[in-house]
């Protein structure tokens, strides 16, 4: 048995839920994760990405979908749900109109500039 997230959205543009669904093939998640939004009155939900999680790939459950501009200075957050990666932002520039996020592991301090609108991922452990 394999396991898969399938990342899905409630109403267009809203923001992005995950589901794990433990199953042979990703045609199987996707009927899976159909039975579960029936159940709970999903009439809208619409299946964005089904993506196979490797072993070492953290399962990130517990993610809560944020626009980065809610964050405060200094804390962190992922990209997406199942990244190892993590950032921490920075200040933001009036002239470019973006957050500076620096990657946690890099030592050379090489980050990137994101917009506020962005969503990001954040309620793990660090």
């Amino acid at each position: 048995m394999n396991t898969y997230q399938v990342l899905y959205e409630l109403n267009r543009g809203e923001l992005l839920q995950s589901f794990l669904a433990h199953a042979e093939n990703e045609s199987v998640a996707t009927t899976q994760f159909s039975e579960y939004a029936t159940k709970h009155g999903f009439s809208t939900a619409r299946v964005v990405k089904v993506r196979f999680l490797h072993q070492d790939v953290e399962i990130f459950e517990n993610a809560k979908a944020v626009q980065l501009s809610t964050l405060s200075k200094g804390e962190y957050f992922k990209r997406k749900p199942y990244s190892k990666k993590v950032y921490i932002r920075k200040e933001y520039y009036q002239d470019t109109k973006k957050y500076q996020c620096d990657d946690c592991d890099d030592v050379l301090g090489n980050g990137l500039q994101l917009k506020g609108s962005t969503i990001v991922y954040i309620g793990f452990d660090y």
